[in-house]
């Protein structure tokens, strides 16, 4: 493992049989029960390849799944580009057709970029891919979120896809420019949401077609990730200044739907209740410092 001391990792989490180690805006990666290391880089919140979990204790992990309760590599996709997004759906960029080809329950189709709101003369499909197109896996329709660039930063607008995993057609909805928006997330009982880290935006959907935004207090700062369970159940990984300390695992938690907040501390007996596979969540909850080692 002295390739762990080389990169002087600052955060160390256990989930299940899983190690993960974490330098902030620098790098992640997963360790295996064998000890083999599975590599993400992490610049400035952005994950490449794209770190997906579900709530079996699955990590999906570019074209490799990962099971935190064995701690074993479980699969790699054959195509050595694709993105398993989770149980349901993989996809792939088709440069030559400047598409992107989805695959789920043994089928597959292809979206152009046209309909997926881009222009193809941006740049290629793969590229895009890596960048301003982001998809969450389902158990039903394909959901995506897609940032269309403009000449200057308020140019920005963002629209989110909804694909019909059965004849892969594409329902647009534009959601104009709310917020940097960073993440959009899915959990069976919670449906899709999308996170806005600048303004503190969280928006949510029961279909993926209709969008609301839902009321966070501004002392509500910081945000970078967010976690429906159901929803009345919300966590955020945020600072809220109007409780608590600098010193405090910087999560805040709603039980009403957001009518109402409460931060964590470390003495919050609620800790214990963050979703075991919310990734920010558990680092802030339950991640350990990691002596320089340099």
């Amino acid at each position: 493992m002295a390739q762990i001391d080389a990169d002087n990792p600052t955060h160390k989490l256990r989930i299940g049989r899983l190690t993960i180690y974490q330098k902030s805006t620098a790098y992640l990666y997963f360790v295996l029960a064998d000890g083999h290391r599975v590599d993400v880089s992490d610049t400035a919140g952005f994950l490449w390849p794209p770190v997906a979990t579900d709530e079996h204790g699955r990590f999906y992990i570019g074209t490799k799944s990962l099971d935190s309760r064995s701690g074993d590599l479980i699969g790699v996709d054959k195509e050595k580009d694709a993105l398993v997004l989770g149980a349901n759906y993989t996809v792939a960029a088709d440069d030559a057709r400047q598409s992107v080809r989805i695959q789920h329950a043994g089928r597959e189709c292809t979206v152009g970029l046209k309909k997926l709101g881009l222009n193809p003369a941006d740049g290629r499909a793969s590229d895009l891919l890596r960048g301003v197109i982001r998809f969450v896996d389902a158990d039903g329709p394909l959901v995506g979120l897609v940032t269309l660039g403009g000449k200057e930063a308020g140019d920005t607008r963002y629209m989110a896809v909804r694909i019909s995993a059965d004849t892969c057609r594409v329902e647009s909805t534009d959601l104009g420019n709310p917020d940097l928006l960073v993440e959009i997330g899915w959990t069976p009982a919670g449906h899709w949401w999308i996170t806005g880290s600048k303004e503190g935006t969280l928006l949510r959907s029961e279909d993926g077609r209709k969008w609301a935004t839902m009321h966070i207090p501004d002392r509500i700062t910081g945000l970078i990730s967010a976690y429906v369970v159901a929803p009345d159940s919300i966590w955020l990984a945020a600072n809220y200044d109007a409780a608590g300390t600098q010193d405090d695992p910087e999560l805040v938690y709603s039980e009403d739907g957001g009518k109402s907040w409460a931060t964590l501390t470390w003495a919050s007996k609620r800790l214990s209740q963050v979703p075991p596979y919310w990734l920010e969540g558990q680092l802030r909850a339950r991640g350990k410092p990691v002596p320089d080692m340099k």
